[in-house]
């Protein structure tokens, strides 16, 4: 898990409403690492609604560089996960929130998966680092209000169309209607070969070349694998249609789109306002 973020937020000035002290106290360690750890911890804040909670734990998550997979504010729900980094795979975090009286009470769930392991002292120095931002009243309202605004930006994630195919193909096996909210919005530079170039509406879409797992060279050999490569589509942007009449089957290209839609039946993801780029 990663800590200097939440170092940094510990540091920062605590809100008296939402007690360190109390979420260290309530933190608990579940499971294993064989079967899945499970982490939580919870707070009480002075007049606090589960909608402000949720705003404002979601300007929390988007600032910590998490990804938002799902909000449902006014029922206190909200779903987040750390991104995959080198051999460690997405971490998902639940946070809830409820109300009794004025008060409320928003509990955070962190979900190991199976054989990954972290240090209890830092997963509690996040969670309650995050936590601690919680505010109550008309301040929690405001932050609530930024939160569900805030919107993350980063640069556009360099990959190559096989290995992207791949990628989308297993977590489309795990859970594939958790792959368009993880990827929504996000901008991708998709290098490899064109398969091919057909109108759609005003303008054209590119395909790149992903060939069907029972073709590739090299097969999947890990358990679980999917049988299947998702294609992965661009559709190009205004003022593109003259470089994509001029693409040839076969011929290598870098596109720079941004996730827009998957096709779970036809296992297709389409990238729009797609442009030529280096």
């Amino acid at each position: 898990m990663r800590t200097a973020f939440f170092v940094a937020l510990i540091a920062a000035t605590v809100p008296a409403a939402a007690s360190a002290a109390t979420c260290e106290q309530s933190f608990a360690k579940r499971g294993s690492v064989l079967s899945g750890l499970n982490f939580t911890a919870q707070v009480d804040v002075a007049d606090l609604t589960p909608a402000s909670a949720i705003g404002q734990m979601r300007g929390a998550a988007v600032a910590g560089k998490y990804d938002v997979i799902l909000e449902e504010a006014d029922a206190g729900s909200l779903l987040i996960e750390q991104p995959a980094a080198g051999s460690a795979r997405r971490i998902p975090i639940v946070v809830t929130a409820t109300q009794t009286g004025s008060a409320g009470t928003v509990r955070m769930e962190v979900k190991m998966p199976a054989g990954m392991s972290a240090p209890a002292d830092g997963v509690r120095a996040e969670v309650c680092g995050m936590l601690s931002q919680l505010k109550g009243g008309r301040a929690g309202l405001a932050a609530a209000a930024q939160g569900m605004g805030a919107k993350s930006v980063s640069a556009p994630i360099r990959i190559d169309a096989v290995t992207l195919s791949t990628q989308f193909a297993r977590e489309s096996l795990k859970n594939d209607a958790a792959l368009p909210l993880r990827y929504k919005g996000k901008a991708f530079s998709v290098w490899g070969s064109v398969n091919h170039v057909m109108k759609d509406g005003e303008y054209f879409r590119v395909a790149f070349d992903t060939p069907e797992a029972r073709d590739r060279a090299i097969r999947f050999d890990l358990p679980g694998d999917p049988a299947f490569m998702v294609n992965i589509s661009c559709l190009m942007a205004k003022g593109q249609n003259a470089y994509a009449l001029t693409l040839k089957k076969g011929a290598l290209i870098r596109l720079t789109g941004t996730f827009f839609e998957y096709d779970t039946f036809k296992h297709t993801v389409w990238l729009n306002e797609c442009r030529p780029s280096n």
